[in-house]
């Protein structure tokens, strides 16, 4: 605010004749179209096209359409964000990837990068495609009719076999790295790395939207139930023991991603997409480690070839949000 005064002075009395004040305040506008920016035709297009395709196959669960329009929709957004990074450096030059004013290029680039490989290691292996979750050795060794607290109510079961396997952890860690490159590109572009390249002046995080942000996620966490020590009846999520030091890590890394975004972007896009990217990992989440209702046998399983696979609808709300997120981050670059 500035205040500029004409004043008149009489012996000792300072008298105001004139006040000006000059709001100079950014007015905040609600997120609109011309807020976003997205890679250049044919990409989204055929984005678009090939995740119609890949929810055409889980709706008739076809295994090989819905394995290859997933890699195919993955390398879309790839395609299209070296394609734009291209544009202003080369990839293949050292010099370039090291140049502290390509931070924030390389950083979502290499996001994207270490997301076509988490897709393609979270492909559910070809016996388990149409299988319905199974109950985990947990319940099996407490037998039939015996109800401990924590434990599992014997109408639920546990995920499929393949949250467990060595594939679905490297997907993991795959996309962990993805989320800190990510990270690492957001901060590049705040004082923390000022650079030429970085706003003029470089972007100040806002500790408070930062701070925020992570109480949410932690929140969440407990709600969702994903790091209890033990399954209490009603919980959305039942992750193996196991398993929960890496969902652990995973679940921090993410959280801190979508809050560096949420503190350090002084638009939109960056926020629509680091959150898009976090709802989607629910719903891979739900399939995973979620609590499920045994409907049928397992014996039953093949017949459900031609009317979907389990759970297809949850899992397309998931990868309508993940393209979107993805798209929106390569269209930052």
């Amino acid at each position: 605010m500035m205040i500029s005064v004409a004043s008149q002075v009489s012996g000792r009395l300072l008298i105001p004749t004139t006040t000006k004040f000059n709001l100079n305040m950014k007015s905040f506008h609600p997120p609109s179209a011309r807020d976003f920016t997205l890679p250049q035709p044919p990409f989204p297009t055929a984005l678009t096209t090939c995740l119609g395709l890949l929810i055409a196959s889980e709706a008739s669960a076809f295994y090989a359409g819905s394995a290859g329009f997933k890699v195919l929709a993955s390398l879309c957004f790839l395609i299209a964000g070296v394609s734009t990074a291209s544009a202003r450096l080369d990839l293949l030059s050292w010099t370039a990837l090291t140049d502290p004013e390509n931070r924030f290029t390389v950083g979502i680039v290499l996001g994207l990068v270490f997301s076509v490989v988490g897709d393609v290691l979270l492909i559910p292996s070809r016996a388990n495609y149409i299988q319905l979750p199974q109950s985990s050795d947990s319940e099996s060794k407490k037998g039939k009719g015996k109800k401990k607290k924590g434990s599992r109510p014997q109408n639920q079961t546990h995920s499929t076999p393949d949250s467990e396997s060595p594939s679905f952890k490297a997907g993991m860690l795959a996309f962990a790295l993805a989320h800190i490159s990510y990270t690492l590109a957001f901060l590049s572009t705040t004082t923390l790395f000022p650079t030429t390249a970085s706003p003029s002046p470089p972007t100040e995080i806002r500790w408070g939207d930062f701070g925020m942000t992570l109480t949410f996620g932690a929140l969440l966490t407990d709600w969702l139930g994903l790091l209890k020590p033990e399954l209490v009846y009603g919980a959305w999520f039942d992750v193996p023991k196991k398993m929960k030091p890496l969902v652990a890590v995973y679940v921090a890394v993410i959280v801190v991603m979508v809050a560096t975004a949420t503190a350090t972007d002084t638009g939109y896009q960056r926020i629509a997409g680091a959150w898009l990217f976090m709802i989607s990992d629910l719903f891979v989440a739900a399939n995973a480690f979620g609590v499920k209702e045994d409907e049928e046998s397992q014996d039953k399983a093949t017949e459900r070839r031609g009317r979907g696979r389990p759970e297809w609808k949850s899992a397309s709300i998931g990868w309508v949000a993940y393209y979107a997120a993805q798209m929106l981050l390569a269209g930052c670059i």
